[in-house]
């Protein structure tokens, strides 16, 4: 490698910053110029989520959907990171395929354990509001009372604004006295696990699917 591995700590680094200031284009080519020299399978693996991040942020779909198609078929779920299913289901979106939104989000949601990945909050939020627009307000306070018994956070996308309070106001209204008053109390156990589909079962419908 042509740099020590604090030398590449700290440029590692800045790719993070610059993609969260919104500098997409300068994480890309940091991060471009980093991973050919990248040995490491975490170092490389945290480039390539930068690379694929700033591809989506830059409104890349092409390369975004293939990267981000890739990215899922090299995961084995249940997996850290929810990364490439996130941005899967938000371009799902975004071209509004509802129904594959929904689907493509629910696959890291259907295999995430007690722990939750990281972009865990996204997948429920772009489901939610995937439900929202095909008028399927059932599962879509289903999917909300989750994430509150998880205390997942709603994301900050400008796209879903609005939609947590419409939400939580009918998923309030849903639940009995003693829910409320349970929904109130710290927990004291963690939650029991989903009953979720085998992992046989998933990735035989990834491979009908047309992602």
């Amino acid at each position: 490698t042509f740099l020590q591995t604090s030398q590449q700590e700290i440029f590692f680094t800045l790719t993070k910053l610059y993609l969260e200031d919104s500098q997409a284009a300068q994480a890309l080519n940091l991060a471009k110029t980093l991973l050919p020299s990248t040995t490491d399978f975490v170092a490389k693996r945290f480039l390539q989520d930068i690379i694929l991040q700033c591809h989506f942020q830059l409104g890349a779909t092409d390369i975004t959907y293939l990267l981000a198609r890739q990215w899922c078929q090299e995961t084995p779920l249940p997996a850290p990171s929810a990364l490439g299913w996130k941005i899967l289901a938000s371009l799902a979106y975004d071209e509004k395929r509802w129904k594959d939104a929904i689907w493509i989000a629910l696959q890291p949601i259907t295999f995430s354990s007690y722990l939750p990945p990281n972009h865990l909050s996204d997948c429920y939020a772009i489901a939610i509001a995937s439900c929202h627009e095909i008028d399927d307000t059932e599962k879509a306070i289903m999917l909300l009372n989750e994430m509150v018994e998880r205390n997942l956070p709603w994301p900050e996308d400008n796209r879903f604004l609005g939609l947590y309070s419409h939400y939580d106001s009918l998923r309030k209204e849903s639940l009995t006295p003693s829910q409320v008053s349970d929904e109130m109390m710290p927990p004291d156990k963690p939650p029991e696990n989903e009953k979720n589909l085998s992992l046989d079962e998933v990735r035989k419908l990834i491979g009908q699917s047309s992602l």
